[in-house]
């Protein structure tokens, strides 16, 4: 997936300095901060196959490097040409450089917008839902509703910025189960997502983005399923009120076709009304939405309304 997708690779480890320390000398450039070129990486190869330890050392490697710097090398470049990558850039930080700033932005709360806004966080959530082939387009569009419905429900569920940060990731990987199989896909991606790496979330709000994903669809949560017991009272709380809105953004775009543009909501005591702005031929989404709003109404205490506007189409 990472063929051809870059021009450049940035290498950290002390042998990917070594070799660009080689090529830069062997080009008459030695000591600079540039990028060294696969071009070079390869002379490196070529010089180093033929030189033995006696060579290599008068070639200025480090003696600590001179058993394995061929090996590294080949690898090296091995890497650029089947990543069709130009260059590498050499970095003096280090996996404990990045291991410290991964252990910060998990544990440091930043004192606006929450870890979620950060464009690293939620990269990270969209480079997992790739690897597990999930459908982007609908992915973003479920975040998008699901975001806009929290937003606009704040006074009844009275959650905040880090609430939303859990709704948003839960949001963008709430079908990665799909890369298992449909059937069950909520369950599975539960377990794919309770045992993901996610930057930028500790491992407890890790469990609550998967439980959050898990009720998506099928059973709403309920007090004798497993997963469900494993929350303190406060969680289940949260995971109720943040699983009712993403079951109902999911069931907005049931056909994978991003018709909808614009929702409001608006309370109708004992319940509540959501205006629904799409594009002709959403009927399905909404009727999918009321179908799936069996939590929602559930949380705020009375049924939930939809009222459709049809909108021009974008194409």
């Amino acid at each position: 997936m990472l063929i051809g997708k870059h021009r450049r690779i940035i290498g950290a480890a002390g042998t990917t300095g070594a070799v660009a320390a080689l090529a830069q000398s062997m080009s008459g450039t030695p000591g600079g901060s540039r990028p060294v070129s696969h071009a070079e990486v390869r002379a490196v190869l070529d010089k180093l196959r033929s030189a033995d330890l006696k060579k290599r050392k008068k070639l200025g490697v480090d003696p600590s490097r001179i058993d394995v710097i061929y090996a590294g090398t080949a690898i090296l470049e091995g890497v650029m040409r089947k990543l069709r990558v130009e260059e590498m850039q050499v970095t003096t930080r280090g996996l404990r450089d990045g291991l410290m700033a991964d252990l910060v932005r998990r544990e440091v709360r930043p004192p606006a917008a929450g870890l979620h806004e950060e464009n690293a966080v939620l990269e990270g959530l969209r480079a997992f839902g790739r690897r597990c082939g999930y459908r982007e387009p609908h992915a973003e569009q479920v975040a998008q509703l699901s975001l806009a419905l929290f937003d606009q429900l704040r006074p009844m569920h009275r959650l905040g910025a880090e609430e939303r940060g859990l709704l948003h990731a839960a949001a963008l990987l709430h079908d990665v189960g799909t890369f298992v199989s449909y059937n069950r896909h909520h369950k599975h991606g539960y377990y794919l997502l309770f045992y993901a790496d996610l930057p930028g979330f500790t491992d407890r709000e890790r469990e609550l983005i998967a439980t959050i994903a898990r009720y998506h669809r099928r059973s709403v949560p309920k007090d004798r399923h497993e997963v469900f017991q494993l929350l303190t009272p406060a969680e289940r709380v949260v995971v109720r009120g943040l699983a009712a809105i993403l079951r109902v953004a999911d069931g907005l775009d049931r056909g994978h076709r991003r018709q909808v543009r614009r929702l409001e909501v608006s309370r109708r005591a004992p319940g509540m009304r959501i205006d629904v702005w799409a594009e002709k031929g959403a009927d399905l989404e909404v009727w999918s939405a009321q179908q799936k709003s069996d939590l929602l109404a559930e949380v705020c205490g009375g049924p939930v309304r939809f009222r459709l506007h049809v909108v021009p189409s974008r194409r």
